[in-house]
């Protein structure tokens, strides 16, 4: 299925679209809005042209809810590139993404009418990139030099995607889908607003200005029967399930993070009527590559199940070498939902993708014809399903004039499991600091909650080698 055979669908359906604010919004007024959005973005300069290579770059701030949705069809109609950006919950990110990448226009609320219309946009000057050529969405993830990286998804990736994972969420017209995490991420964009618009599902879709425990109530009320979220978010939530009717819920897919046994007994028993199954996937993967339909027991949780169609996997030694099936290595990707590459970055690019194989970070074996994700190769940290590197971190603590070295770290939470893994920062600052007023400066700085640290441990010296090199703990075995 193409990106144009999706749209097609999508504005051929008739039942309600979209649940929000007491207010529910149709298929066909959804239509409207593309149509309606899709002749403004012609107006500003925005018109697919076949003569010129590549393609112009449009921001979007994902606070607008479903009315985001609207945008991005009507890019994805004209061939815009569209980069969703968070600038309410990650301003720092946000503003990186449009240092580096200078879009022609970012749609924000005050361009937005309450039926999803753009109104009120400024002149603009569309320049059309080259490397964005093919481009669907360009969608920002941490990388491991400290600098977060612009993926870019081609319109095949997502589509054959979104078709894939249709084959394992079994939507049908009647389910309500309720999107609990933000269109930032490729989970949420290709692995639940897509295949939900495809199917003409009904969604509901978080607002971002509410805590994630209203998610409870708010799926009672709407009857939601799907959702999908991190095994950190799913067992916080579990915790407040017993005070609603949550009996509609028919599956709950987890993803993000690995799924640890107290976490799955927590999900289990909260949402007590709802399958549980265990997905897998990252960003460059437009991020779904196998999934585990439905977890019967805790007996082998790193069992992420079988890899979705045209999707190819193999485990590899340090040397690159094939391993037989049973043996731990690095976990390598090939197939149609394979990223195109970096934006503006070919040594990252050509240091993931290498002959048409992703390289994921990841430790796994596979057994049985199923694929099983042990840990992590490198030293990102995954916190409630949200990629944080720990060298960001760093590189924004040494900023500060008080802080002499810095080291971060991720741990598992030991004292409570539900937190699941912990961001740990170790400080040494500078000799004339107070660790209080040093403390009070950080919190009142890191204003971006992706970074957010939730462990901090001033110490007199950092651990070295003997040839002075920084030892960062080793997350996987919490210590």
């Amino acid at each position: 299925m193409k990106m144009p055979d999706m749209l097609t669908l999508i504005a051929g359906h008739t039942g309600p679209f979209c649940k929000t604010e007491g207010r529910v919004v149709s298929y066909p007024a959804l239509t409207k809005a593309v149509q309606w959005n899709v002749a403004a973005l012609e107006k500003l300069g925005f018109a697919h042209d076949r003569e010129r290579e590549g393609q112009p770059l449009l921001g979007l701030d994902i606070a607008l809810g479903w009315r985001s949705v609207p945008v991005l069809l009507a890019a994805f109609a004209l061939r815009v590139t569209v980069m969703p950006i968070d600038p309410g919950r990650n301003p720092r990110l946000a503003e990186s993404q449009l240092a580096q990448t200078s879009p022609a226009l970012t749609v924000h609320s005050q361009m937005i009418d309450e039926d999803g219309c753009m109104v009120n946009f400024p002149e603009v000057f569309p320049i059309w990139h080259q490397e964005l050529a093919d481009t669907a969405v360009l969608m920002y993830t941490s990388g491991t030099s400290g600098h977060p990286k612009g993926v870019m998804l081609t319109y095949d990736n997502l589509s054959c995607n979104a078709a894939a994972i249709l084959g394992y969420l079994n939507l049908q017209s009647a389910d309500c889908l309720y999107l609990l995490r933000p269109l930032t991420h490729a989970s949420s964009l290709t692995g639940e607003l897509l295949p939900a618009l495809v199917r003409g599902c009904v969604l509901v879709m978080k607002s971002q200005d509410q805590p994630p425990l209203t998610a409870i109530r708010e799926m009672a009320q709407t009857e939601s029967t799907i959702l999908c979220t991190t095994p950190t978010v799913a067992a916080r939530l579990s915790h407040f399930a017993n005070r609603y009717d949550l009996s509609s819920l028919r599956h709950l897919y987890v993803s993000g993070e690995r799924l640890s046994a107290s976490h799955f007994h927590r999900i289990q028993t909260g949402f007590s009527h709802a399958r549980i199954g265990n997905a897998f996937g990252l960003t460059e993967a437009s991020p779904r590559i196998s999934c585990k339909r439905v977890i019967e027991d805790d007996a082998d949780l790193d069992n992420v199940g079988t890899v979705l169609p045209d999707v190819q996997i193999r485990i590899v030694n340090d040397h690159g070498e094939l391993l037989p099936d049973g043996e731990r290595g690095h976990l390598q990707a090939a197939g149609p939902n394979i990223m195109k590459g970096y934006f503006r970055d070919p040594t990252a690019t050509t240091a993931r993708l290498q002959g048409g194989w992703l390289a994921t970070g990841d430790i796994a074996s596979i057994r049985d014809g199923e694929l099983y994700v042990h840990g992590r190769a490198d030293h990102m940290i995954v916190r409630a399903g949200i990629n944080v590197d720990p060298l960001e971190i760093e590189s924004w603590l040494l900023q500060l004039d008080e802080v002499e070295e810095a080291v971060v770290f991720g741990k598992l939470d030991t004292g409570d499991v539900r937190n699941g893994m912990r961001v740990h920062a170790w400080i040494v600052p500078q000799a004339a600091v107070k660790e209080s007023e040093l403390y009070d400066r950080i919190l009142s700085h890191l204003t971006d909650s992706r970074l957010s640290i939730d462990h901090l441990v001033f110490k007199q010296e950092l651990p070295k080698t003997s040839s002075g090199k920084q030892i960062r703990p080793n997350m996987n075995e919490g210590r």
